[in-house]
């Protein structure tokens, strides 16, 4: 049966998905999209003619969507997570909203007590499925994760090294912003790690054991995401199992999303449409 898709964001990866579930044949098969959302009012001549746009979040309870794909900002599902849930399925596409404890604690209850799916894609994370069967084993002891970005790509709020400026426009090197918590790392860029958050809850471990790295590397011309998963539940004599992977994502200087990270949320949101399970799952 084709599902009703709600999307809430109309920016870049907004509008390509909005493209893609229109004019590819096989995406419109399987879903319509009933409603487009922005958090700023979307100009007529931007807006496809064959899609609907809402003003206010509360019309959307008129358009019965089966599933709601916020790619907008955290602060969305943290504010209107609750709405969102009691009339259908999430599929998160900013996580760092669970960098908020509350928000998190308050967020997931909802999704089991309405029987909804709580759906988070893998994006530019690469080897989800591998965490998630270590996960399953409940083996994972530690995770260490790191994103490299040029620094026009990245949007920190927290105070800046005293030897960043420096780097960035002198000496042109590499400059750690942050090295701590996913959790702590989250709210100081919400927009740029995601990914971390997506690999901290799908390990079991949570936001607040995963370490993570954020590093402004000048004139890179891609986004780069390393990870290493330590099991010493899975050791053979003093060796503990090790699981280590390194991406490189095309991306334009000052780009937020790398371009393959787009069809990754694609896929992930045509298998979320088949998701049945309540709670949080990963895809």
């Amino acid at each position: 049966m084709r599902k009703k898709i709600g999307i809430l964001g109309y920016g870049k990866l907004g509008k390509f998905l909005a493209n893609e579930f229109l004019n590819d044949p096989k995406l419109n098969k399987k879903a319509e999209i009933c409603f487009i959302w922005n958090r700023t009012p979307i100009a007529k001549e931007d807006l496809d003619p064959r899609l609907t746009a809402i003003e206010e979040l509360v019309e959307l309870t008129r358009y019965s969507p089966d599933l709601i794909v916020e790619v907008a900002h955290p602060a969305v599902v943290k504010n209107w997570g609750p709405l969102f849930l009691s009339h259908s399925d999430l599929f998160v596409g900013s996580p760092t909203v669970f960098c908020d404890a509350v928000a998190q604690d308050n967020i997931f209850r909802l999704a089991k007590e309405n029987q909804r799916s709580l759906i988070c894609g893998k994006g530019a994370l690469p080897g989800l499925h591998e965490l998630l069967e270590l996960a399953k084993m409940d083996s994972i002891d530690s995770l260490f994760i790191q994103m490299r970005k040029a620094p026009e790509s990245i949007k920190f709020l927290g105070p800046l090294p005293a030897d960043y400026q420096t780097k960035m426009e002198t000496s042109q090197e590499a400059c750690t912003l942050f090295s701590g918590s996913v959790r702590e790392l989250g709210s100081l860029a919400p927009n740029n790690v995601n990914t971390m958050v997506i690999a901290a809850l799908a390990s079991g471990i949570g936001l607040d054991k995963v370490r993570g790295e954020l590093i402004a590397v000048p004139q890179l011309d891609h986004h780069e995401v390393y990870w290493i998963a330590k099991s010493e539940k899975l050791s053979e004599g003093t060796s503990p199992l090790t699981l280590e992977l390194r991406k490189r994502n095309p991306a334009g200087i000052g780009a937020v999303t790398g371009k393959l990270t787009y069809h990754s949320f694609k896929t992930s949101i045509v298998k979320a449409l088949e998701i049945e399970q309540p709670g949080i799952s990963f895809c």
